[in-house]
């Protein structure tokens, strides 16, 4: 076995760093992709939940006042589209939560991007400055940049957590939301083919 750790050139880590906010930023632009994709599609689920809701109660009403239906069947009918129309509503109230978290995962992006700015053009100024002074002063000026830092990264990381919480629940509530309209629609089907 070896003692010696491996030696590693320097400039590695230099290319590391070039490299991990290149990765970031791609990987950051597919996620909002995904994210845009997928609240396109719940968009839709809850204008069909509405108009879905609209037709179901147009049918309630249709079908109440035939006559050739026994009471019993009527009462059966009627309680099935009453489930299908609440399917329907938690489905488009689950929609509208999605779209929410939507908002707040977008308003979390953009303070992500508030922060990095602000660090950068601090960043650039202190660098100008680093450039015109003493070797001794450089240390100083290096210890206050790591200083300045801390705070944003900081902040970052708590807006990563938020953003990566909030993406976790959109997804589960956009798929329960879907779930809800698929159900509904089986619950229709199937209503269909026992009045038929």
């Amino acid at each position: 076995m070896c003692d010696k750790p491996p030696d590693l050139n320097p400039n590695i880590f230099d290319s590391w760093a070039a490299e991990v906010p290149v990765v970031y930023t791609d990987v950051e632009k597919e996620l909002r992709r995904s994210f845009e994709i997928s609240t396109g599609f719940i968009d839709k689920i809850s204008v069909l939940d509405a108009g879905s809701i609209a037709v179901a109660a147009s049918v309630i009403i249709a079908i109440t006042t035939r006559s050739d239906l026994s009471p019993c069947q009527l009462r059966q009918i009627v309680d099935g589209l009453v489930l299908i129309v609440i399917l329907f509503l938690i489905s488009l109230v689950f929609t509208v939560v999605h779209h929410f978290l939507a908002v707040r995962i977008a308003k979390l992006e953009a303070m992500y991007s508030e922060i990095d700015f602000y660090r950068k053009m601090i960043r650039s100024c202190v660098a100008s400055i680093r450039d015109v002074v003493s070797e001794n002063e450089k240390v100083k000026i290096d210890e206050l940049m790591k200083e300045l830092d801390v705070e944003p990264i900081k902040n970052q990381e708590k807006i990563v957590k938020k953003k990566k919480l909030l993406h976790k629940w959109a997804d589960i509530i956009g798929n329960a939301s879907i779930c809800l309209f698929l159900v509904a629609y089986i619950i229709v089907t199937f209503y269909v083919f026992k009045l038929w």
